[in-house]
């Protein structure tokens, strides 16, 4: 898995290449990364977990730099102020990294292969596909992780650590994410980059009234 991560990155870059030389895409890159990292300092803390407020970041980056762009920012943006080897081992903190590397990269080459129109319902559909495919992998991965780790049954992790409340409040955070990607578009200008604090917090009041339920960590 950790391979796999790592490999993620020039492996997409070689099916994606990034252009940073793009109408303020690095600029963009630089915002989200450090948006990113914020988020990731900064869960809701739940009784059985932590909700955190970095998906929409992350979906955002993959439609705007997919692939290659939107792993390197989850293995750069991810630190969550726990320490190798003195707060968790550090396979799990790495693990955290190549988890959401692959759950990014993967989706975001899928609907960049969907072709682009003008049409109202072509960032919807895409912003469907990526988030869909991300719960899936994600979910996925860590219920596997977790049920080696302890023994179990997948499909009885899966289903003891992903309810209803587990789905609403990552599907309304994940789907923000194509609204934060209009709002970081070019023709914006600058009052874009002003945007997304105030989404954040709207989406903050949201989840933080979803009522407690245990989910599989990120």
């Amino acid at each position: 898995m950790l391979l796999f991560g790592a490999a993620i990155v020039p492996g997409a870059w070689l099916l994606h290449p990034l252009n940073l030389g793009q109408d303020k895409l690095l600029l963009t890159l630089v915002y989200l990364w450090a948006l990113t990292q914020i988020a990731a300092l900064l869960p809701i803390r739940w009784t059985h977990g932590n909700q955190y407020m970095y998906d929409p970041l992350l979906v955002a980056t993959g439609l705007i730099a997919p692939g290659a762009g939107v792993a390197v920012i989850a293995w750069l943006a991810l630190f969550d102020g726990r320490m190798p080897g003195r707060d968790s081992p550090w396979w799990a903190l790495a693990f955290n990294r190549a988890n959401q590397a692959i759950d990014n990269a993967i989706p975001s080459l899928v609907v960049a292969a969907i072709p682009t129109g003008e049409d109202w319902w072509t960032l919807p559909t895409k912003t469907v596909v990526y988030v869909v495919v991300h719960l899936v992998l994600n979910y996925s991965i860590v219920a596997k992780v977790l049920s080696i780790v302890n023994r179990t049954s997948f499909w009885a992790t899966l289903s003891q650590n992903v309810g209803t409340s587990t789905l609403t409040s990552t599907m309304l955070l994940s789907f923000s994410g194509g609204i934060l990607y209009l709002f970081l578009q070019p023709r914006m200008g600058p009052v874009g980059f002003f945007m997304p604090p105030v989404l954040f917090g709207f989406l903050l009041a949201a989840t933080a009234h979803v009522p407690d339920a245990p989910r599989l960590p990120h």
